[in-house]
């Protein structure tokens, strides 16, 4: 059975400040549980109706799993309709190593603050084969239930980090490093869909704010995306983030 201890945890971990407290985060239902269990993540514990239970040890052998009743799954889940799994994972200790980042495409996000949008970006970077996204400070946190549903267990595999942006691009600088940085802004030129973006990184600012003025100043070129003439005034930054991704990496004839 769950401990009064344990679903005060779990209840609390919908909170950023207790999965930082803690170095813990919730992910919910078999599809996520099946992308972690085929990772190298710590899945510390899983919880789940009874009728779930054979399931949930399919999925994953060797994992301890502990029957919790419908109302407490009611209690603590995210989703309007329950799966009657929810599992408990370490999060991971990373360390940005700046020498070996732009070896391979970056994706970086600035100031988004959406759950929904920053989880869906990191579904399409990996489709892309993007496997590095550094996100500014004040983006919304990965471990947000939302972001890692809608992430649709991309999260398991891209691997994300948290820096000053604008640190980052000038410090490579300063290490003599060239870098072809485009910013994704409505200031900027008119994206040929007929051709490839030649860069090492690609930046998405905010739907609200866009990119901020400093990093910028820093982009070798600004790029908007066709359309908007009927009407609507910006896309949305998963949807342009994903229309990007597709015109830097996708194979040209």
């Amino acid at each position: 059975m769950v401990s009064n201890a344990e679903i005060k945890l779990l209840r609390n971990l919908s909170k950023k400040r207790f999965r930082e407290k803690h170095g813990q985060f919730l992910i919910e239902g078999p599809k996520l549980l099946e992308e972690a269990a085929a990772s190298e993540w710590n899945i510390a514990k899983v919880f789940a109706l009874e009728s779930e239970v054979d399931r949930v040890e399919s999925i994953a052998p060797g994992v301890p799993v502990s029957v919790m009743e419908p109302p407490v799954i009611k209690e603590i889940t995210q989703q309007v309709t329950p799966s009657g799994i929810i599992a408990l994972l370490s999060i991971p200790s990373r360390e940005l190593e700046l020498s070996h980042l732009f070896q391979e495409p970056v994706l970086l996000l600035d100031g988004l603050r959406d759950p929904g949008n920053v989880g869906t970006i990191l579904r399409s970077a990996d489709w892309f084969g993007v496997r590095r996204v550094v996100l500014s400070n004040d983006c919304v946190d990965i471990y947000n239930p939302k972001v890692v549903q809608s992430s649709m267990g991309s999260l398991f595999r891209v691997q994300a980090y948290y820096a000053d942006l604008e640190e980052i691009l000038k410090d490579q600088s300063a290490n003599g490093k060239t870098l072809r940085v485009a910013g994704a802004a409505l200031q900027g030129q008119l994206l040929d869909t007929g051709k490839g973006l030649n860069v090492d990184a690609i930046i998405i600012g905010s739907e609200s704010h866009g990119i901020r003025p400093e990093l910028l100043e820093v982009c070798n070129e600004l790029v908007r995306i066709p359309g908007g003439e009927h009407g609507t005034e910006s896309l949305n930054a998963s949807i342009a983030a994903s229309i990007l991704l597709y015109q830097w990496l996708s194979p040209r004839s």
